[in-house]
């Protein structure tokens, strides 16, 4: 059954879930919001145009030299005078259009990753999919064993997930609406928030380590896998629909602990519930809203 927006609210159950995954969600509020603000440290970025205020569908495809209707075709827009500024518009590089495959379209640029207490290289090179020795190679590191907090490295883009095949941005649609359907959210808002985060693509990394389509960091898909049952989902680092179930359990979570308010559970992805629950919706937060809630106009 579809999720209404407004059920009578939480179990008390759902709110303790919540509760143990609060340094989950932090983790996914910090790359959500990277992934937002920041689109330059994102694997493929340089395929990938973040709409800024005052920009039209024809700007952007003069600036790439593509015209405005590949644009709509590879992105599956409606209308081309209805852009939404933060919205993520991937520019086609080839002449394929909308049956263009969404991933392994053009060489991808390196991802950048700055080293937090606490970690290795090996673990780097495990939330990466990389491996120890390409990373210290691509970064002259004469002694793997020493990094420091706060150090900058590089991760080679060809080691990074891409997925087990291409796809098309109809096949990730129909997968997103599976999705949808399976964890009893409306598809419009699925769709418009997997948009919001990644324009559906599977091959983006953010600088904070969150991956691909939904933007998933490794502790909050390690806890949709164990507490909230999506199984068959270990691979979500590098299938995407794994990558998508992964996300919409954890945003159907969200609904259930906003009492079904689809703005509120927006800003507890966003965000982080506890963040939002200590000090309200941050500006980027009200913005970040405000975009999925556009975008859903499109697929509604």
């Amino acid at each position: 059954m579809t999720k209404s927006l407004r059920p009578d609210g939480a179990s008390p159950s759902n709110r303790m879930r919540i509760l143990r995954a609060t340094r989950s969600l932090r983790l996914l509020a910090v790359s959500a919001a990277i992934a937002l603000a920041a689109p330059a440290t994102l694997v493929l970025a340089d395929t990938v145009h973040t709409v800024a205020p005052g920009e039209t569908a024809s700007g952007i495809a003069d600036q790439y030299g593509v015209t405005v209707e590949s644009i709509a075709a590879f992105n599956g827009v409606k209308n081309v005078d209805f852009i939404v500024a933060g919205s993520k518009l991937t520019i086609p590089t080839g002449s394929g259009g909308g049956d263009a495959p969404v991933q392994g379209s053009s060489s991808p640029a390196n991802v950048q990753y700055r080293v937090r207490a606490g970690d290795t290289l090996s673990h780097i090179a495990q939330e990466f999919g990389a491996t120890v020795k390409s990373i210290a190679a691509l970064n002259d590191l004469d002694n793997e064993n020493h990094i420091v907090e706060g150090q900058l490295l590089v991760v080679p883009a060809n080691e990074l997930p891409v997925g087990p095949s291409s796809y098309t941005p109809g096949d990730a649609r129909s997968m997103l609406l599976d999705a949808a359907v399976e964890f009893g959210i409306v598809p419009d808002l699925v769709l418009a928030l997997a948009w919001q985060e990644s324009g559906w693509q599977m091959h983006l990394v953010s600088s904070a380590g969150a991956i691909g389509i939904m933007q998933v960091m490794p502790a909050t898909a390690n806890w949709a896998i164990t507490d909230l049952g999506v199984r068959d989902a270990e691979d979500w680092r590098t299938n995407p629909r794994s990558n998508i179930r992964v996300g919409a359990a954890v945003l159907s979570e969200l609904i259930d602990q906003a009492g079904g308010n689809g703005d509120m559970a927006l800003s507890f992805y966003v965000q982080g519930w506890y963040s939002v629950e200590k000090n309200g919706w941050f500006d980027e937060t009200r913005a970040y809203v405000a975009s999925v809630n556009a975008i859903r106009e499109w697929y509604k």
